[in-house]
């Protein structure tokens, strides 16, 4: 349960660039050192924002290939947290919605002991593509649109999920003691 590197240096960032632009009373009309603050904002979600993507994207990998520790789907949680924070505080509200509903995912998964199936892991994959699209969007200056049939999906391929037992509640309901 580690902080992420910079996690709360680019949320700062993010803020202060935020407040910037609020306190102008300018709105879009704005600059911060002749630059428009919303901009200043918007490059530095995407720049922070896609590394943090991709990173839980690597994480979503291993974790459909081997399997993830507590430590590592607790990180994948936090960086969603994070992307959505970022995505708050620069106004894009889709890519917001979708981070939210990722950490969301994985939270229960990780709180509720659930079993992960190929099934799950092919929508997550299906919504991390749309986020890296959504940030490929928001790049070229396009509205961002999410996909509501996805959070549906994402929502539906947890609900169905079957729930394990953490292992020393398991071997204790087998009748195994814990020796640890």
């Amino acid at each position: 349960q580690h902080p992420l590197e910079g996690a709360d240096a680019y949320l700062e960032r993010l803020a202060t660039l935020g407040a910037e632009l609020l306190d102008s009373g300018q709105g879009e009309a704005g600059t911060v050192d002749s630059v428009p603050a919303d901009v200043q904002l918007l490059n530095l979600f995407l720049t922070e924002g896609i590394d943090i993507l991709l990173d839980a994207e690597r994480i979503l990998d291993e974790w459909s290939h081997q399997g993830l520790s507590a430590p590592e789907q607790h990180m994948l949680v936090t960086e969603l947290q994070t992307l959505a924070q970022g995505a708050q505080l620069a106004g894009l509200d889709d890519v917001r919605r979708l981070s939210t509903a990722l950490a969301k995912a994985y939270r229960d998964i990780e709180t509720r002991h659930l079993q992960v199936s190929a099934d799950f892991f092919e929508v997550a994959k299906a919504a991390h593509e749309q986020l890296i699209n959504m940030m490929d969007q928001v790049a070229a200056g396009l509205a961002t649109h999410i996909d509501g049939k996805l959070l549906a999906e994402l929502e539906e391929a947890v609900a169905v999920l079957p729930q394990t037992l953490p292992s020393s509640v398991a071997d204790t309901a087998l009748g195994v003691p814990d020796l640890a």
